[in-house]
Order: structure tokens, then C-alpha cells, then sequence
């Protein structure tokens, strides 16, 4: 696991799921993947502006509003925390699925 690897990193998470908490949201990661998280070990940046990339918001042109919605989220993120040396790795798993990892 990249946390027992790189344990000096700082594990951050971007989330619009303003309505849980960080130790709901580490439950159902180890509900659902069998990954149990140390809650010092992640951070979570709650996004308050998610509803600038919800479809339902746009009833027409929704890919052009939510290109434009996802800059406004972006901008909230980077406000929230600026991410510096990064490390990045890319898996794939039996199905052929890419997944990626940003370490920081």
C-alpha cells in the first residue's frame, strides 16, 4: 500500500460529499475495498462548489456549463490546498483499468 511505502507523503483528497464525514467516508473505503486508512494519514478538502458540475443543473449545453463549472471547482481546490512535489504513479489492475495515484 502507497501509505506503508511513502509514509512522509501528505494524502490528500478532494471531495464535493460535504455532508460526511472523513471517518465515514475511511469506513466505506474499508467496507467496500478492504482498505483500512489511519485517519492521520489522509486529509480531506471538502469542495463546497460541487454543484457547478452537476448535470442536473443544466438542462442544455451541460458539457459547455460544466467545462466552465469544473473551473470554478478547480479554483476552490487549489484555494483549499496547492499541491507541491508530486508523485504520480499509474497501475492498472486484471481488467485492464488505469487507476492514478498522486502522492504529495
Amino acid at each position: 500500500m502507497m501509505i506503508n511505502r511513502y509514509p512522509n507523503f501528505r494524502y490528500v483528497v478532494y471531495t464535493g460529499d460535504t455532508d460526511v464525514s472523513s471517518e465515514t467516508i475511511l469506513s466505506n473505503v474499508a467496507s467496500r475495498f478492504n482498505i483500512n486508512l489511519a485517519s492521520d494519514s489522509v486529509e480531506f478538502i471538502f469542495l463546497k462548489q460541487r454543484d457547478w458540475v452537476e448535470a442536473h443543473h443544466y438542462p442544455h449545453l451541460t458539457l459547455l456549463l460544466q467545462s466552465l463549472g469544473s473551473l470554478v471547482l478547480g479554483l476552490e481546490a487549489l484555494k483549499n490546498f496547492v499541491p507541491g512535489r508530486t508523485l504520480t504513479i499509474r497501475f492498472s489492475d486484471s481488467e485492464r483499468n488505469n487507476f492514478w495515484f498522486m502522492g504529495i
